[in-house]
């Protein structure tokens, strides 16, 4: 067998991005703080009987919580092990993106996944398991696949069965393929979509159609107004702004709008949603990379036929910026963002609980849950997902359930602020507690420090009761 050094580098050079990337990210394996650990205890209760919307309350389709309650049967209590499966699915997408890239640019196709696993989306995001790298996967799947309608529109509807901010995406892409005149494409594409989602939503609407109805749309409309949309492009652009420059060089020079499309409705329902989050943001990175790619084509194209290499040469130039600037991100997301959010005592909550009388727990959906988990106790009425927006938009009665835990009696687990203990830490709690009933009933247990510094990662346990 004739050796191929072109396929033999470009295996070594992916092989090399993955190692460095995994290498990077193993080094702090640790749980934290988030919405992932509401997830793992859905996971779980899934798989001891109970169902979603009918027995717990989640504001999101059901597929993220099935796969993980898969991959539970796999990992067992070996509950850190969740923590890689972004990464898992992160390397997919990058080798994806390899193979979608070989035939516009033989030559450089073996540095896309580099780009895409060190671009600053990516890094920030894949310390938290939140369905977003789920998502990427999907839809690169479903693009991989474009030209087998059917099973593209599956990927599709499976990934919005992950997360609903999908859904413009899709709609950009059926706008593509209706301005292409593919309608065989669009129609096999749309049908495939609708059924995935009718087929996994059906049994829900059947066994808790208000339920489904409240949890997954009225809830998403009635959520009040997060965190600054200001402040979470800024971060976006400040860290990502070349890749975010080639949409925009991509569009000038082609007029290629098959990526453009989709990142437009995206950008479109971000500014319109009262709630947005930077991690929504990272769905848009693949079509980021797939943008980079066409552009870098045409101007190969363009420019090799007007002046020898001269375009072969300005793609070159671009991709050893890229990585410099990629370099420049990577040491600030060493220095200030992979050492944010981690829950390290998580242990150590868990074992302090254990020394306690059998309550049920209650309180912050990015600790409770977790600490449930690895205590072998049990949520308070399965109330598992306690965002403060859960109880803004109406969808939970914030008063009502803490009337109900404190009679029935809990242990309420809160993040607390990382200041001298001479100043009063009864706080932090109001976004799913009464404060009038922690008043009356709450008494503080423990405070259980977290990282040195990092504010709002201490964990303070309470006894609630009348």
């Amino acid at each position: 067998m004739k050796f191929n050094r072109s396929v033999f580098f470009n295996i070594l050079t992916i092989f090399l991005t993955l190692l460095i990337f995994w290498l990077i990210k193993l080094a702090h394996l640790e749980f934290h703080f988030g919405d992932g650990n509401v997830y793992y205890y859905m996971a779980d209760r899934l798989l001891q009987g109970t169902l979603p919307y009918r027995d717990f309350l989640i504001a999101d389709p059901p597929l993220l919580v099935i796969l993980l309650a898969g991959i539970k049967l796999l990992i067992g209590n070996q509950l850190i092990l969740f923590q890689t499966v972004p990464l898992i699915l992160e390397s997919i997408t990058a080798v994806l993106l390899f193979f979608l890239s070989r035939q516009q640019l033989p030559k450089l196709a073996k540095f896309i996944p580099a780009l895409y696993l060190f671009s600053f989306l990516i890094l920030s995001t894949t310390d938290y398991l939140t369905g977003l790298h789920f998502v990427n996967c999907l839809i690169v799947l479903a693009y991989f696949f474009r030209k087998k309608p059917y099973l593209s529109g599956i990927f599709w509807g499976l990934a919005t069965l992950i997360k609903l901010y999908v859904i413009p995406g899709f709609i950009g892409w059926m706008i593509v393929l209706f301005m292409q005149k593919k309608w065989p494409q669009f129609k096999k594409t749309a049908i495939a979509y609708i059924a995935t989602g009718a087929l996994i939503m059906l049994p829900f609407l059947i066994l808790s159609p208000d339920n489904v109805i409240n949890h997954i749309i009225l809830h998403q409309f009635n959520r009040p107004k997060g965190l600054s949309k200001l402040n979470i492009f800024r971060f976006f652009i400040q860290h990502d702004l070349l890749l975010l420059l080639t949409v925009g060089f991509n569009f000038y020079l082609t007029k290629h709008k098959k990526f453009l499309i989709p990142l437009l409705c995206w950008l479109i329902f971000y500014v319109i949603f009262k709630d947005l989050y930077y991690l929504y943001l990272g769905v848009m990175a693949p079509w980021i990379i797939l943008s980079l790619v066409n552009f870098w084509q045409a101007l190969e194209k363009k420019l090799n036929c007007q002046k020898n290499n001269l375009g072969s040469q300005l793609v070159l130039m671009s991709l050893i910026m890229l990585f410099f600037t990629q370099i420049i991100g990577l040491n600030f997301y060493q220095k200030n963002i992979q050492q944010q959010g981690v829950f390290t005592q998580a242990p150590a909550v868990a074992e302090y609980i254990n020394t306690l009388p059998t309550k049920p727990l209650y309180g912050s959906h990015e600790v409770a849950p977790l600490v449930a988990l690895l205590s072998h106790r049990q949520l308070f009425d399965h109330q598992i997902d306690t965002n403060a927006q859960l109880f803004g938009s109406g969808a939970l009665d914030k008063n009502e359930i803490s009337q109900a835990a404190a009679e029935q009696g809990v242990y309420l687990l809160t993040k607390v602020a990382d200041i001298p203990q001479s100043i009063d830490l009864n706080q932090g709690y109001d976004g799913y507690f009464s404060p009038t009933v922690f008043e009356q009933a709450c008494q503080r247990l423990k405070i259980i420090n977290g990282n040195d510094g990092d504010l709002f990662d201490d964990v303070a346990v309470y006894d609630c009761h009348f």
